[in-house]
Order: structure tokens, then sequence, then C-alpha cells
């Protein structure tokens, strides 16, 4: 989400605002360290506010918090270490309240209520005893070791310290809009034959992709299943005829255009992973950025925010 700060609430409730895809669930988690890192992100701000400053000490109580997320009361059932780190976090009120947060909300939990089905090569978790020892098996390999060598996966791999190494360089988490300058135009200078749902669909997709990529850089890595967890669209459809509804297809569609250019270019790292650029004469012809919602809104431009962003429907 472009308000991170609401999506880190999120996923401390309930259904987690319905952000996370069922089908991403079941296949093998995918999408799913975007969210460990925003959880991370939004817990050591949360370590910082209660006093906590020695670098080791916000590694361990992160990666614990993290786990119980995961698990919820079942991380009782890891043998390493955990329970030491819980136990000195919770002195601090602030990180007693998220912890507990973290354990009614865990994914165990989700995924024992929703009856999801998680499909690792030829294991799938079909009640709560094997969803169990499958989670504990994933932790068990993601706090392996933060170095791994490449592999068509890699990219969508997760390791505990590399999320936290991610949070502490992401920073802060942000509230953000996506502002850019109106014209006279429709649909801000795009050529294509789509409706306005598709075009906010677009629009979303273009928030992700600044929201994700260096002020230094005009193309960056983005995980499909992130957009889809956001957009609540599938990443790919076996029925051509619903092609619109995947976002990999609205990524694909060469009929998107700016002054005759595609909107989007594309160079897949991995099945699940692509080098996302958007045409940089349509970004500074309409002058598209995140600001805070704040900020006065200039004279000839407009805001969308996740709720216009997002759709109402799957």
């Amino acid at each position: 989400m472009l308000n991170e700060k609401q999506e880190y609430r999120l996923y401390l409730t309930a259904d987690y605002g319905d952000l996370l895809r069922r089908d991403n669930l079941t296949d093998c988690l995918s999408g799913l360290r975007p969210v460990l890192t925003v959880l991370a992100r939004g817990f050591l701000e949360n370590c910082r506010e209660s006093g906590v400053r020695d670098p080791a000490a916000l590694h361990r109580y992160t990666i614990a918090f993290l786990k119980v997320w995961l698990l919820g009361e079942a991380v009782s059932q890891l043998e390493d270490g955990t329970d030491d780190a819980l136990r000195e976090a919770a002195t601090r009120p602030l990180l007693a309240e998220q912890l507990q947060a973290a354990a009614d909300a865990c994914l165990l939990r989700h995924l024992d209520e929703h009856e999801v089905r998680i499909k690792s090569g030829k294991f799938v978790a079909n009640d709560h005893s094997l969803r169990l020892r499958f989670l504990l098996n994933k932790i068990h390999s993601w706090s392996d070791s933060l170095f791994y060598s490449y592999n068509e996966q890699s990219l969508n791999a997760i390791y505990f310290k590399a999320i936290v190494a991610d949070a502490l360089y992401q920073g802060p988490l942000t509230n953000l809009v996506l502002q850019l300058r109106e014209g006279d135009e429709p649909f801000f200078g795009l050529q294509g034959n789509f409706g306005y749902s598709r075009h906010l669909c677009l629009l979303g997709i273009v928030a992700l992709y600044l929201q994700r990529k260096p002020s230094f850089c005009q193309s960056t890595p983005i995980v499909m299943a992130h957009f889809s967890n956001y957009l609540k669209k599938p990443t790919r459809s076996k029925d051509k005829s619903e092609r619109y509804k995947s976002v990999s297809a609205l990524l694909q569609q060469a009929d998107y255009r700016y002054d005759g250019h595609p909107l989007f270019s594309l160079h897949h790292l991995t099945p699940s992973c692509v080098k996302l650029a958007v045409n940089a004469d349509w970004l500074r012809h309409y002058d598209l950025r995140l600001v805070s919602p704040d900020e006065p809104l200039p004279s000839g431009y407009c805001r969308f925010d996740d709720r216009q962003l997002r759709p109402d429907r799957t």
C-alpha cells in the first residue's frame, strides 16, 4: 500500500484487510517477502520508540516478532532462542502489545480458518498439523543463512536476516499518495482500449513502481505477487478470455502507450519477478510522483490514494 503505516496495522488484524490473495498463499506463500518487510519496518519503529538501540537486540526482537506473526503461540515449538528474545522484548509495554497483536493475527491461524492448501513441490498442507510442520520447516530454511547462491527463484527467497536488512535499508514506514498533472487528453494521454477501472489499475502499478524505485534508477525489480496482492488481481489466468484480470497481462499489453511508445518495459529476471520500467517521457510530462497527503495540492493537479487505486472487487 502507499499508506504503509495503515498496511502494517492491517497485517495485525484478522484477514489482513484483504491484502493477501488466496492464490498467492497457495502458491508456496508467494509474495510474502514484501509483507514481512513491512512488518519488520513497523516493528523496528516500535523498538526505537521503546528505547531499543542496540543493533543486535533490534535484529533479535524483530526476527522473533516475524516468527510470532507466522506461527502465533506455536512459535514455542522453535528451538532457536526465539523464546529468550520474546521474553526480553515483552518487558517493554509497546513491544508486548505488538507481539500479542501478531500472535492474534498469525498466518497459521489465517491458513486454518480459510482452509488454505499450501503447495510446495509434491507437498500439500491440508490440515493444521501439516500446515504447522510446513511453516516450521519454512522458518528453519529462512533462518539458515544470509547468503545464498543464485537460482531462478532466489529473488523471491526469504531469509529473516535479509528481511531485516531490507527493512533497515528502506527505513520507517511512510504514508504517500500518487500525484500527477491533469491534462486535456483522456486518461492522462494514455492510448489503449481500456476503461476507467483498468486505468486505475495501471496507475496503481505505476504507484508501486515509484514506491519501490530508487530515485537514481529508471527501473526496479518487482515481484508479480506484490502487484497481485495490492490490486486484488491474479498474476496470471488460465482462461485467456479473462486475461485482462491478470496483472501480468496488464503489464504486457502493447496497447497501453504514450506518444507511440509502450507504457511499460519489462525484463523477466525470474518467472515471478520482472525488472520494470515506466515510460519516462509520460512520467515527466504529467509530473507523476508520490507525495505526502498533507502537502497542498497544486492547481491543475489531482491525487489518487489506496482507496481509489485498489479495486473494490477481485
